[in-house]
């Protein structure tokens, strides 16, 4: 009896055992699934800090061509029906205000002198001749019987109204003549600026592009240079006076230099003003280009005529510079205990003291002197992230409805993608 009494126990405790250590593993396993299942949902995005530096991105803003000019140029034309006697300039020549260029033929403007001359002493003899013949007729009219008087008076009158042409002939022979005698004066063309000169149009060419005839000379005005750049029409309200930007050389882009926006000509084409230049890359050559213009800081190196080309100064030749730099929005407590929320070797979330450098004002951004590299993993900053938190390098959006549409950039929207759906570490659930 005795043993029988000692196994029922042990049955019982065995039993006993056995309840209680299956309420444990259902309990354990219950708050390990629940556990799980909601720091799914609550995982972290955390992105590369390669990324986020932009150690592997390769930027390049919009590039314009641009030449460099004087801040004046003058152009000097050959006046119409006038031909060069002598030019006495080349190109690449300095000249100074007031020195002869050239000169212009005067034979023909001497002979055509001559002929106005000749043209007006001709009016006056028959001005005089008519002044003659009408007191000719006056005295016969004085003596002429009452049936003849009408007669006289139509032929005095005719005579009158002879002189009158005449006289307003001379008066335009003189016009002519004063014109010529200008022309003849002006007979010597000087230099109305200092400056250089640029070209010489001596085989009459004109712009291939307008057909409109270039400039005799132009000579461009010693000092100061400015560049001229080209932009397209799709571009043109991109810039704006006041705007920054870095000048480079066509040759080597290691050569740069800095100046500012001064001028935005949109009141006409480079047709109008007839240049001709291309939108660096650019794919619109049917669009209208315009001409903009920058004043340079500092003008050493830079040759009138040069070829260059223009961009907006956005702060990226800085960020070329050496160490690990991140935006400032990323770091918590910068004036006290600098930290940043990094991913752990185990996947969660830990608060990594950090190292600040310089700060860069310009891009808002910090130096990181130690305490994070270009292989770790960070999370932006919010209230609700915790230590300990999971987390993931997925981006989890939630699931748009059937037939919504997100802005796919460009201006243009598409339908969004299908349900679970991954594009580049995105996932649409």
């Amino acid at each position: 009896m005795i043993e029988e009494a000692k196994s029922s126990k042990r049955k019982k405790v065995i039993l006993t055992l056995s309840i209680v250590l299956g309420i444990i593993i259902l309990t354990v396993s219950y708050f390990i699934f629940f556990y799980n299942t909601n720091n799914k949902d609550d995982a972290v995005f955390v992105m590369s800090v390669a990324d986020i530096s932009g150690k592997d991105i390769s930027f390049t803003s919009n590039r314009f061509m641009g030449i460099v000019e004087s801040q004046e140029v003058k152009d000097i034309n050959i006046e119409t029906g006038r031909e060069v006697d002598e030019l006495l300039v080349a190109v690449g020549d300095s000249v100074s205000t007031g020195e002869t260029l050239f000169t212009y033929t005067t034979a023909d403007i001497e002979r055509r002198m001559q002929q106005v001359t000749i043209d007006i002493e001709s009016f006056r003899n028959s001005i005089r001749n008519c002044y003659t013949e009408i007191k000719a007729l006056e005295s016969e009219k004085a003596s002429a019987g009452e049936e003849y008087q009408i007669d006289y008076t139509l032929q005095i009158q005719s005579l009158l109204a002879s002189i009158s042409q005449t006289e307003y002939n001379i008066r335009a022979k003189q016009i002519e003549y004063d014109g010529l005698k200008a022309s003849f004066d002006n007979s010597v063309v000087k230099a109305p600026i200092d400056g250089t000169i640029q070209s010489i149009n001596s085989k009459n060419e004109s712009d291939p592009y307008t057909g409109m005839p270039l400039a005799y000379i132009v000579i461009m005005k010693g000092g100061d240079f400015v560049v001229r750049g080209t932009v397209s029409e799709l571009n043109v309200y991109s810039l704006y006076p006041g705007s920054r930007v870095v000048i480079r050389s066509r040759i080597d882009e290691d050569s740069i230099w800095r100046g500012t926006i001064v001028n935005v000509d949109t009141t006409k084409t480079q047709d109008e003003s007839q240049s001709k230049m291309y939108y660096y890359g650019s794919s619109s050559d049917g669009a209208s280009k315009y001409d903009f213009y920058v004043e340079v800081d500092n003008i050493s190196g830079l040759m009138i005529g040069q070829h260059v080309t223009i961009e907006l100064d956005t702060g990226m030749e800085e960020t070329a510079s050496d160490g690990l730099w991140i935006p400032g929005w990323y770091i918590c407590d910068i004036d006290d205990n600098s930290y940043v929320w990094a991913e752990n070797t185990k996947g969660r979330l830990e608060k990594r003291s950090v190292t600040l450098g310089t700060y860069d004002e310009y891009l808002d951004r910090y130096e990181i002197v130690s305490g994070l590299g270009y292989d770790d993993y960070i999370a932006f900053p919010d209230i609700t992230l915790k230590v300990g938190q999971p987390t993931t390098k997925e981006y989890i959006i939630d699931y748009a409805p059937e037939g919504d549409m997100i802005y796919a950039g460009e201006g243009e929207y598409s339908e969004f993608p299908e349900k679970d759906m991954i594009a580049k570490d995105i996932i649409i659930k």
